[in-house]
């Protein structure tokens, strides 16, 4: 991943009430980041990366996400959005309930496009299927949590130590199955 989503990373855990545990890199391109934030709010500021999405999921808690366009995200436990490093340059998060935990996946599309993970080989997932997201604009999309989200997102969580990783792995491409065949409607859509 490239140096500006690094000091991304490190503003943003030097907001959070515990020692955050560093991105896990799953694959090249794809990085795993547990989040705890125990604050009222803070500011984040970086430059546009229209190549890299973040997925962001909600366990605990409560989350609203200001971006410069004025789209906000609401998450609440089990709920998880996705927009790309271009929509959230500056944006204010807050945490109506002074407590939020959860985990963001970030994916660099350049990066992941020309090595992908073995079981993706041949897919378009990475090519067409995630940018198609965002072909019409750069708006976060938010997704509700289901029964089917649930069982993806809950296995990232209290796993044995010499699992976590493997559970980590085989979750992420989990994800971005499901992603692959769910169609969005326009409320699940932000527009700017």
């Amino acid at each position: 991943m490239n140096d500006e989503l690094i000091r991304i990373k490190n503003d943003v855990e030097s907001f959070q009430q515990k020692p955050a545990s560093t991105a896990i890199p799953l694959y090249p391109g794809i990085e795993l980041c547990y989040l705890t934030f125990s604050s009222d709010s803070f500011s984040v500021h970086h430059k546009a990366m229209p190549h890299i999405i973040q997925i962001n999921y909600c366990k605990a808690g409560q989350i609203v996400w200001e971006m410069k366009s004025r789209n906000r995200i609401y998450l609440n436990p089990g709920d998880f959005s996705l927009h790309t490093m271009k929509a959230c340059t500056d944006s204010v998060l807050t945490f109506p309930k002074d407590i939020y935990q959860g985990l963001s996946i970030y994916i660099d599309l350049q990066e992941v496009s020309g090595n992908p993970p073995e079981l993706l080989i041949g897919s378009t997932i990475f090519e067409t299927i995630l940018p198609k997201i965002f072909r019409e604009n750069d708006a976060p999309v938010f997704l509700a949590g289901t029964e089917q989200t649930e069982s993806i997102f809950s296995a990232f969580f209290n796993q044995p130590e010499e699992l976590k990783l493997p559970y980590q792995k085989i979750k992420t491409i989990e994800l971005l199955l499901y992603l692959g065949k769910t169609e969005l409607t326009s409320s699940q859509r932000l527009f700017e």
